[in-house]
């Protein structure tokens, strides 16, 4: 007698249906699938009334506690979002195509930025820059200020009707106020600080508020996803020199926001990331001088030298491309870490 097919089993795609793993306290997701038939009825019958003079154990891989716990098995389904997009079986895991969509790059007027809103437009995206100056950027353009919605929504409106539908924003901008925090040679003021909150934080929400609005409101594409919003934070955030407070915790606050968002946004088909780049060889770092930053830059361990941003921009689309990265925050830095730092290199 052919066995009937469990959820744990594999189906003919090779995948499993388990939604949750298996095991005891499993959890299929397709319990209540119409598709399965009467597969379920059946296995509960089974725990329910097994043939007597005959041991009935679980199936290979199952526990037969699971399988009888219908009762928490539907209670447990009942309080997971149902509104999400939901994949097939066998044609999850497609690349998101970047050819052809729209594209939005904050910062892209310079540094990180810049190289990857060239790069997103070499792979045939239609890219538009918004930034506070155009720079080298001879795409289409719109200023902003991150940092004031409404000129953040001008902008995201301006570049709509030149990308078309909106399906990637990267966020490079950013800002520093570096220096001690009290004592002598203190630098960091109040206002100081206010304003770089208000640039990296409080426009990466800003802009990803913008996004996610703009994506919503569009159609899906076949896997049921709407686009891919990523920020940029810093290594700084995870291990903050003396000096760096307040952009320690401005890009601090970009990573604590990465998570709410991509929960929130899934049910919508839109993905949420940041990363955080160690040193790069951008415009402003390249211009800086002084023992510091010679040591700086040999303290990354491999590639002993900092990062070009042409491999900044290939994580950008390599994070794109994959569906699965979501919700998380991805070092780049060539397994650099910040050391503490000396409380003179702020003393002028």
């Amino acid at each position: 007698m052919v066995r009937p097919r469990h959820p744990g089993d594999a189906t003919p795609c090779g995948r499993t249906r388990q939604g949750y793993g298996t095991g005891s306290g499993a959890v299929s997701q397709q319990r209540d699938r119409p598709e399965l038939g009467p597969v379920a009825d059946r296995r509960d019958q089974r725990c329910a009334d097994p043939k007597p003079g005959r041991r009935r154990g679980p199936a290979r891989g199952h526990s037969r506690r699971a399988d009888c716990r219908t009762g928490l098995w539907t209670a447990v389904l009942a309080r997971q979002p149902q509104d999400r997009p939901r994949n097939s079986e066998c044609g999850a895991g497609v690349s998101v195509k970047i050819e052809g969509n729209g594209v939005i790059v904050a910062g892209g007027g310079s540094g990180l930025g810049q190289a990857t809103a060239i790069a997103l437009r070499e792979a045939g995206a239609k890219v538009g820059v918004l930034d506070l100056k155009q720079g080298a950027w001879d795409g289409a353009f719109a200023e902003a200020d991150v940092a004031d919605d409404a000129s953040v929504e001008r902008a995201f409106d301006a570049l709509a009707p030149q990308i078309g539908t909106l399906r990637a924003m990267l966020n490079t901008t950013g800002t520093g106020h570096s220096g001690l925090s009290a004592g002598p040679g203190r630098k960091v003021t109040a206002s100081g600080f206010r304003r770089v909150l208000e640039v990296n934080t409080l426009g990466s929400f800003i802009l990803a508020q913008a996004a996610a609005e703009r994506m919503i409101a569009s159609d899906p594409d076949d896997q049921g996803e709407r686009g891919v919003i990523i920020n940029t934070s810093s290594i700084v955030a995870q291990e903050g020199q003396i000096g760096t407070a307040a952009y320690a915790a401005a890009k601090g606050g970009i990573d604590a926001m990465t998570l709410p968002l991509a929960r929130e946004f899934a049910r919508y088909g839109v993905r949420v990331l940041t990363i955080a780049p160690g040193i790069y060889e951008t415009p402003m770092f390249s211009n800086a001088k002084g023992p510091m930053v010679d040591w700086l830059r040999d303290q990354v361990q491999f590639p002993n030298r900092p990062g070009h941003a042409s491999e900044f921009a290939e994580a950008v689309l390599h994070l794109i491309h994959n569906r699965m990265f979501n919700g998380t925050t991805f070092r780049i830095d060539g397994a650099y870490r910040v050391p503490p730092g000396r409380s003179d290199w702020w003393i002028d």
